[in-house]
Order: C-alpha cells, then sequence, then structure tokens
C-alpha cells in the first residue's frame, strides 16, 4: 500500500492520511484484499478485519476507545492493553483471524475505520 502512494518506509516517517486512504485506488485495495483472503482461506484481509471492527462494536466514521480496544484484542493487535508493534505481530497462520495485513503504519486508519469506509466505496463502484 505504502507503494501505491509512493511513501518510502524505511525512513520511519511513513504513515496513511485519511485523504490517501480515500483516493486508494479501488482495483488495488480489492485485489490486496483477494491476495490476503485467498492465500489463507479467508483468514486474513481487510473484509476480515471490516467483520471484526463492526461486530466488536466499531461504527465506521466514528471513534470509541473502547470498541476500537475490543477490536484490537479481538484480532490479536493488543495484548494486555498495550498495542503490539510491527516486530510483534504474528506471521503465521496461527493467527487471529483478521490480524493480518497489518502495521502500526495502517491500524491509525481504522480507528475511524477510514479504510472500511473506502472498501464500502468500492464495492459500490464495481
Amino acid at each position: 500500500m505504502l507503494k501505491v502512494t509512493k511513501q518510502n518506509s524505511e525512513d520511519g516517517e511513513a504513515f496513511f492520511k485519511v485523504d490517501e486512504i480515500e483516493k486508494f485506488p479501488c482495483q488495488d485495495l480489492v485485489r490486496i484484499n483477494q491476495l490476503w483472503q485467498e492465500s489463507y482461506q479467508k483468514k486474513f484481509g481487510f473484509s476480515v478485519q471490516k467483520s471484526k471492527y463492526e461486530e466488536t462494536g466499531n461504527v465506521i466514521g466514528e471513534y470509541k476507545e473502547n470498541t476500537f480496544n475490543e477490536f484490537g484484542k479481538t484480532v490479536g493487535w493488543q495484548q494486555e492493553g498495550i498495542w503490539i508493534s510491527d516486530q510483534e505481530l504474528n506471521f503465521s497462520s496461527e493467527a487471529l483471524p483478521g490480524h493480518l495485513p497489518s502495521s502500526a503504519i495502517l491500524r491509525d486508519t481504522l480507528r475511524k475505520g477510514e479504510l472500511f469506509s473506502r472498501m464500502n466505496a468500492c464495492s459500490r463502484n464495481r
């Protein structure tokens, strides 16, 4: 995703802004999700994360710390009240559903569900 937005994660400054997510190419977003879904029998991907996000009481466009924290616990990004670092991500098939894809860069766009809002817009345009 950073490559599509022409960002360099090596400098430690890369992150997604809301307007970048809103303009992220639908074709790329859908393809990234499909690749995760196909590679891991629908255990990972943005669509799985979106389901978990909504199942934990989150509403796209709103941020409530308690429900967002519950989402973080549900997908394994928060342990004992602390958000894990990128180095602590579980890249095995044993990770919780929705655990991947993830990075601190990406998680910030999920607080108010901006990425999921973009997914909704992309699915309406198909």
